[in-house]
């Protein structure tokens, strides 16, 4: 069973979920990158707007962040198509961005030592089909006990394997860099760390100050000396 020594207590866990943009992949960067160039022939104003909802909401399915651009912040006439496109494009340099990129490998030791197959899920909001493909190509499927991703919500995603595993949130850990990862943890009252390293989230500070049952790794370093 995972344990992890946290703020000086021990506690042990039966299910571990990890996201993967900046937390398993250093690639925030390069998709902030992809959301703008998904969107050129938009006005600037537009696509900026969608790169600070893009800092603000990590963790986020891009499903939900071109939703929120073609209904709220460029409205367009024909929501679906437009997503259509943009999803198409996005997809195609995002999966790209991946190319040349090694997981970090604090973040596989950490796995390896938390059990793995046996206790460990990515749940991103990345789509599922490009994760699982990029996880394949790296070698890593067979490290995770599965690599969920979206269309579906983290919250389902979640919830389904908690209930399949009959665990209850307490005994679940959700490790994330975005404020969606903390959002779902919170709805489930599961314990949240937040690993700061690789994270774009400007207003994490503000957000996680104060919230039950939230612990902050300064870097992977911090977060592996945890499993000791």
């Amino acid at each position: 069973m995972p344990t992890l020594s946290m703020n000086g207590t021990t506690r042990d866990f039966e299910i571990v979920f990890m996201d993967c943009d900046g937390v398993i992949f250093d690639v925030n960067d390069r998709k902030a990158r992809a959301f703008s160039e998904a969107l050129v022939g938009y006005p600037d104003e537009a696509r900026n707007a969608l790169a600070a909802f893009h800092r603000q909401h990590g963790g986020m399915s891009r499903y939900d962040k071109f939703r929120h651009f073609f209904r709220e912040i460029h409205p367009v006439d024909n929501v679906h198509d437009a997503m259509d496109e943009a999803l198409k494009r996005f997809g195609e340099i995002s999966e790209r961005g991946y190319e040349d990129l090694a997981p970090r490998p604090e973040a596989l030791e950490f796995v390896d030592k938390l059990g793995g197959k046996s206790n460990v899920y990515v749940v991103s909001g990345a789509d599922q089909g490009e994760l699982r493909r990029i996880f394949e190509r790296k070698g890593l499927r067979d490290r995770f006990a599965a690599v969920l991703g979206s269309p579906p919500s983290k919250h389902k995603h979640l919830a389904t394997v908690l209930y399949e595993r009959f665990c209850p949130a307490t005994r679940a850990l959700m490790i994330g860099d975005g404020r969606a990862d903390f959002e779902v943890a919170r709805a489930l009252e599961m314990p949240f760390v937040f690993l700061r390293e690789m994270s774009s989230w400007s207003s994490a500070d503000e957000v996680l100050c104060g919230a039950p049952d939230v612990h902050i790794a300064q870097s992977w370093s911090e977060l592996l000396a945890w499993t000791r």
